[in-house]
This record gives C-alpha cells, structure tokens and sequence, in this order.
C-alpha cells in the first residue's frame, strides 16, 4: 500500500472524500491554504475607485489588500 499524500491526510482530516491528487492538479487557492506553496507576490491595483468614499484610510487600505491578493485575504478588524 502506498503512503499517504499529505494532502490526502490533510483532506482526510477536514472530513473531504480523500483524493490521490499530485499537487499540480490542485488549484492555486488550494495549494496556498493546504500550505504547499505561499502566496503569491501581491499584484498591484493601478487607479483605483472606492464607490463608498466615506471609508476611512484603515479601510480603503484594507479593500486594496484584499484586491491585490491573488489567491486569497484575511482581512480582521472591528466592523465598520
């Protein structure tokens, strides 16, 4: 019997039907939440219009974050 992928074991763990998938044929997104590669540099958001132009600089930083993130963004913070 072959061994366990440590992916397979990670989707074993989360309760997902296990997969024998090599890691190239998993996503980007999936490759960076497993924690097989990082994310990816950010990519810049060039002109950029908030349609609410009541968001504080805290906010509007937060909103570029999230937009120049190509897989994904935590974004924590108080609500508002």
């Amino acid at each position: 019997m072959a061994p366990f992928h440590h992916v397979t074991t990670i989707f074993i763990y989360f309760g997902f039907q296990a997969t024998e998938k090599p890691p190239h044929e998993l996503t980007p997104l999936m490759q960076v939440l497993l924690g097989i590669v990082p994310p990816s540099a950010a990519v810049p958001v060039d002109k950029l219009a908030f349609f609410d132009e009541s968001l504080n600089a805290s906010q509007k930083a937060a909103v570029r974050f999230a937009l120049e993130s190509p897989e994904v963004a935590c974004i924590h913070g108080p609500p508002g």
